[in-house]
């Protein structure tokens, strides 16, 4: 019981610690003074970014207006900057899609199902594959989406009885916007009966490993990745994957990262956004107290000098939860 006891608090607060984070779209401030060049192409941003998000989600970009400039406006457009983000509140200008603005200011876009819907559209956007800010007389200094620590990809339980195409899609945004380090995590569970289950992790239309991925079964140009019980994989994000997926000559213009495989469920598909030098603690064992002592936050990373907080200590198979004061 008491195993069972601090095991589930530990979880509990495990789910209580999800935190809102930035995550930053660009670099380095981007200049819309030039009519010709802030119109078009104006600042592209992958819209894996936007389709991979869940609705919601909330995509800021922070402005400055440029002092020199007659006119300040922008807007938040796709097809090759002809088409207006659903919700967007520009209605200024030639196709009243400009939003006019006079001094500095924050713009927050809630991504909604329509928008997403809307950038998987290939034949609505014309293949374009950026959402847009484009402009004049501003500068974009920040663009991020808020998101939190631990985002849900899917929604689970997703169907992997035959299911090598398409297979479980979400947006190469998620490895591509990534930091090197950071996991997908998919827990799975083998269909009764099943003895030659198995999965893959792949982009290129189901063609390619995703770099970071490796099976251990030949298929054409991909490996698959036979499983005997239930459990879970983690995919941890490497800079090769990060470089190579917005490449078409690596993924074939397919903006999807897929799961393909049969023969089992998946039922929990999540990005976790940070990186996993150290372990986690995934259960309680049996109690003991050899070895050295050792603390862990309730996010699992590992501290040297723990003080003021919650803590899990272990030594040896022993593990507690304690307060350091």
């Amino acid at each position: 019981m008491f195993k069972q006891s601090l095991l589930c608090a530990f979880c509990a607060s495990m789910a209580l610690s999800a935190m809102a984070l930035e995550q930053p779209l660009i670099e380095t401030p981007v200049n819309l003074d030039n009519g010709e060049t802030g119109w078009y192409p104006g600042l592209c941003i992958d819209k894996t970014n936007f389709t991979s998000a869940q609705p919601g989600t909330v995509f800021t970009f922070e402005y400055t207006i440029n002092s020199s400039s007659e006119g300040h406006s922008f807007t938040l457009c796709t097809n090759y900057s002809n088409t207006k983000m659903p919700g967007f509140e520009g209605t200024a200008g030639e196709k009243e899609m400009n939003l006019n603005v006079s001094e500095d200011g924050v713009y927050n876009y809630t991504i909604t199902e329509e928008a997403i819907a809307l950038l998987k559209d290939n034949g609505a956007i014309n293949y374009d594959g950026s959402v847009r800010i484009c402009g004049e007389g501003v500068t974009i200094t920040k663009a991020y989406l808020t998101v939190s620590d631990e985002e849900s990809l899917v929604t689970c339980p997703y169907d992997m009885t035959n299911n090598w195409w398409p297979g479980c899609e979400f947006g190469r945004g998620v490895i591509t916007s990534a930091e090197v380090g950071w996991r997908i995590k998919m827990d799975y569970e083998i269909l009764p009966g099943v003895d030659d289950a198995a999965f893959a992790i792949t982009t290129n239309y189901g063609k390619t490993d995703v770099p970071g991925y490796a099976g251990s079964v030949v298929d054409g140009t991909r490996t698959n990745q036979p499983i005997t019980e239930s459990g879970s994989y983690t995919l941890t994000i490497t800079q090769e994957a990060i470089d190579k997926l917005p490449s078409s000559d690596f993924n074939g213009w397919d903006g999807s990262i897929r799961i393909i495989g049969q023969g089992f469920t998946i039922s929990k598909l999540v990005l976790v956004r940070s990186k996993g030098e150290a372990s986690a603690i995934n259960e309680v064992i049996d109690p003991g107290n050899d070895g050295t002592v050792e603390y862990f936050n309730l996010q699992g990373q590992k501290v040297t000098n723990p003080s003021n907080g919650i803590y899990i200590k272990r030594q040896g198979s022993h593990v507690q939860k304690v307060v350091v004061r």
